[in-house]
């Protein structure tokens, strides 16, 4: 095979493999009050529904975003609702397989693209266990807030508009620019 078709092939290898074929990687080290301190909302939660949003799809690259709404037990920081919403990617990524009926604390931040909330593994949502090491120091150290009544106010509500377009994107322009810069310097040096 030619030189100048490795670098297409590279290319099309990298923006054709499955999303799931790359491993989660996260820092699962991460110290309660590290955990705490960065997410915006920690909820004890019971799932209530799961609900496909749509699918993203590049090439042979698809994400299936999901909301998972939970019927909210204990609140002790974020929204106070009897019922929240979340984004989530399972079973692409590091997504949480979550189970209907299954109780979870939910640790959550907002997406920097939407600004509605999203967990994963890397956020350090789990199964819900009262001796769990999260657990026990989000009791420890955060009061519970009073919830707000079942539609009260505004629910809240999470968009996966957006949610997974930008990696291969920029896939693709890095991609491109690379393409464009090696044919540049192979046609200065004929």
């Amino acid at each position: 095979m030619h030189l100048r078709w490795l670098l297409p092939l590279l290319f099309a290898l990298a923006v054709l493999m499955p999303v799931r074929a790359s491993a989660c990687m996260c820092n699962i080290q991460d110290k309660p009050e590290e955990v705490v301190q960065r997410s915006e909302a920690i909820f004890r939660g019971r799932v209530v529904s799961i609900t496909r949003t749509g699918r993203f799809t590049f090439g042979k690259w698809s994400s299936v975003p999901r909301v998972v709404r939970f019927e909210v037990i204990t609140a002790w920081k974020g929204p106070a609702e009897a019922e929240l919403a979340v984004g989530d990617s399972f079973p692409d990524g590091c997504g949480m397989p979550f189970q209907e009926g299954v109780e979870y604390i939910v640790f959550a931040a907002p997406r920097p693209s939407g600004g509605v909330l999203w967990t994963s593994m890397c956020h350090h949502t789990q199964e819900f266990s009262p001796t769990a090491e999260y657990v026990k120091y989000v009791e420890a150290h955060l009061p519970p807030l009073p919830l707000k009544p079942k539609g009260s106010s505004n629910e809240s509500s999470c968009s996966s508009t957006g949610a997974h377009a930008l990696p291969p994107v920029l896939l693709l322009i890095a991609g491109q620019l690379v393409l464009l810069s090696w044919r540049a310097r192979r046609a200065a040096t004929r």
